[in-house]
């Protein structure tokens, strides 16, 4: 709720009934003798409490099935023990059994620190000092994170992962390895692996899944993300159809309108491909693909398998079929003008994007990144925009599995794309990204233990697309999910997030398109929240995404008003110094037009170096592909030093794009030019 009062009582979602106003108290709410703790910790004594239960049955080794951890009434947890119990190396425990693993960079700074204490017990005010600033281990170590019951999920996972290892047909059948690609064929039959990421960045993994593997196929479901993010769907469907063909993948066949039927076959993937940064050299095209691939993975760097590459090239006779197929009826950009070098370019281009490799952990996290909306879940970056990855999930769903896609559909459920080298890439939108790898391959194409693995997942677990949690059809399955779907969608999230000081879940909000100027029923938005809990950072970045700081909610109070009556000196001055700014001045429909109109009033000793520092301060890293549209990172660091000119040389004022971050950069520049 959100309280307004005269004294200096912080906005808290979960404030006790002793912390609230006299005038809001139950009748029942007695209050306490001892001063009561501040809201922010009270939750963070009680996620210690969390955390030590935790901590210890993981030690023992007794965190049974389904055994719940709340932050209220743990069992077994005595209040009056000492707070010193709890070590660095029980934190760490706690924080891997529930997916966040050490090498998260969301968490890099804790783990640094827990390590310096491996051994060494915490204070509670240590302790509480580390939850307020990391959300992540804050949520992980409450389970309140999407996987509520993580290990059990790891469990049943790997349980199903032995159960198929050595499924066969009854006759016999395991399915063999790809041989039309001659070097597909080199690739041990044993080989079998299989990751998962949450939409929240919990990762586990067995078998062989950090063993790097040609992804193939699966490279068609993000190179047409791309083609769409790009182009948009009206041009990218132009040259390419959204139906199941039902033939097989490499069929000589084109739909009514001399389209390839979907861009999950070979035709279609070749037409994409096409359309994916035309006006580029095929070096410059596929650098950006493998920047797609290297975001979209959490910052895995993909490989490059130059042997499978030459060996698809060679053998590739059926392809450049297709591919003269759609140059014959102009089903390529630019009709029948495409020429023939333009179609050999196109097809290495193809090649190309299907020979990179990936292991199954990169990989989980680049389905996690889909399911997620386009955000990757270990970096908050948003790669593709919603609507893409809608309308991709959607023809894996439809398309994904070659001639089984109906099949795999009806009976399983959920977007997967299949690849030849033995891959899978599954969705489950909202909760999970799923990779697994086998090179058996069935009759059809797909990998036959990844596809009975997916059959009995969607047998374990409430997978399915259309089967609710709450159906009958669930109610024997297991249940290991947190519903946090309306968390993901609902801006009063932000102001959750801006209460407790939350910086990385306010990023990741704003992020996935949630408006941080959102107003509550008291007309208070997440700005008046962190104003009056004295969260610093999180007013600063939500200066800087441009909310409207002279707000005011039901009782005339702006953010300004908040922090002096909380006492908050710094929260006062970080406002005041934004006040002066003339927010009329700012057209918020046309940011490059503010962007130009600012650096063209005072741009003398502005250096792009200071730029590109105002830009980092916004949160945005230079390589950000709405920085790139309109000044690529190279071009940018490479004239670091020279001053910003007035005519704007290296910045294309009419290229339309929404950066608003390099706007209010700008007008960051400005203020501060203007104070000395």
């Amino acid at each position: 709720v959100s309280t307004q009062s005269t004294g200096s009582l912080s906005w808290c979602p979960m404030a006790s009934p002793q912390q609230r106003p006299p005038s809001e108290r139950t009748d029942d709410a007695t209050p306490s003798n001892t001063p009561p703790l501040s809201a922010t910790d009270s939750l963070h004594v009680r996620r210690h409490a969390a955390v030590k239960s935790l901590a210890r049955n993981i030690s023992r080794d007794s965190l049974h099935e389904g055994s719940e951890c709340s932050s209220m009434g743990l069992p077994g947890f005595d209040e009056d023990e000492d707070w010193e119990e709890l070590t660095g190396e029980e934190i760490l425990q706690a924080l891997e059994s529930q997916g966040i693993l050490q090498d998260d960079q969301r968490v890099s700074e804790s783990v640094a620190y827990l390590k310096s204490k491996l051994h060494e017990p915490l204070t509670a005010q240590q302790f509480s000092d580390l939850a307020k600033k990391d959300s992540v281990l804050d949520r992980a170590l409450t389970k309140n994170l999407v996987v509520t019951e993580f290990r059990l999920l790891c469990e049943k996972m790997e349980q199903i992962f032995e159960d198929v290892r050595d499924i066969k047909d009854p006759d016999g059948y395991c399915g063999d390895v790809a041989d039309y690609i001659p070097q597909l064929a080199r690739v041990p039959a044993r080989k079998y692996g299989m990751a998962l990421c949450s939409i929240e960045g919990q990762r586990w993994s067995v078998g062989d899944a950090a063993e790097p593997f040609c992804i193939q196929s699966c490279s068609k479901a993000i190179t047409y993300a791309i083609a769409l993010q790009l182009n948009g769907i009206d041009k990218t469907h132009t040259h390419v159809g959204r139906e199941p063909s039902g033939k097989g993948f490499n069929a000589r066949v084109l739909d009514h309108k001399n389209r390839p039927h979907n861009p999950l076959i070979n035709s279609g993937a070749i037409m994409t491909c096409s359309l994916v940064a035309a006006d580029k050299t095929i070096d410059q095209r596929f650098d950006d693909v493998m920047d797609y691939w290297k975001r979209l993975a959490g910052g895995v760097t993909p490989g490059f398998n130059n042997s499978v590459y030459l060996s698809e090239r060679g053998s590739a006779d059926r392809n450049f079929c297709l591919g003269f197929m759609m140059k014959e009826v102009g089903g390529f950009p630019g009709g029948k003008e495409f020429t023939r070098t333009e179609l050999e370019k196109t097809l290495e281009f193809y090649f190309m994007c299907c020979s990179i490799e990936l292991h199954c952990q990169a990989l989980s996290v680049v389905a996690a990144t889909l399911a997620n909306g386009g955000v990757c879940p270990l970096t908050n970056e948003r790669v593709f925009s919603p609507a893409t990855v809608r309308n991709t999930l959607s023809l894996m769903y439809t398309c994904g599995m070659y001639d089984y896609s109906g099949q795999f559909a009806f009976e399983i459920g959920f977007p997967c794309k299949s690849g030849v080298g033995g891959g899978l890439l599954i969705v489950i939108p909202g909760k999970l990204g799923i990779c697994t790898w086998s090179p058996r391959l069935d009759k059809l194409g797909n990998s036959y233990r990844g596809l009975r693995l997916c059959r009995e997942m969607g047998t374990t677990f409430p997978f399915h697309s259309n089967i609710s949690n709450n159906s009958e059809a669930a109610s024997h399955m297991i249940h290991v999910f947190n519903q946090l779907e309306s968390r993901n969608l609902d801006s009063t999230s932000i102001m959750f997030a801006a209460a407790e000081g939350d910086l990385a879940e306010c990023q990741r909000g704003v992020a996935c398109g949630l408006d941080p100027d959102f107003p509550d029923y008291d007309k208070r938005s997440a700005i008046h929240v962190a104003a009056a809990n004295g969260q610093d950072s999180v007013v600063r970045f939500l200066i800087l995404q441009g909310v409207d700081t002279t707000s005011k909610d039901r009782l005339g109070h702006t953010p300004l008003d908040d922090a002096i009556r909380a006492g908050h000196v710094t929260t006062q001055q970080i406002i005041e110094q934004e006040l002066p700014l003339d927010f009329d001045y700012l057209d918020r429909g046309n940011p490059i037009d503010n962007a130009y109109r600012s650096l063209h009033t005072d741009t003398n000793n502005v250096t792009y170096q200071r730029l590109i520092d105002v830009i980092s301060e916004c949160g945005i890293l230079i390589d950000d592909p709405r920085i790139a549209r309109v000044i690529p990172a190279r071009e940018l660091l490479r004239a670091a030093s020279k001053p910003i000119s007035r005519d704007l040389s290296l910045i294309h004022i009419s290229e339309p794009t929404r950066l608003l971050s390099i706007s209010y950069a700008v007008f960051c520049l400005k203020k501060k030019k203007k104070k000395k």
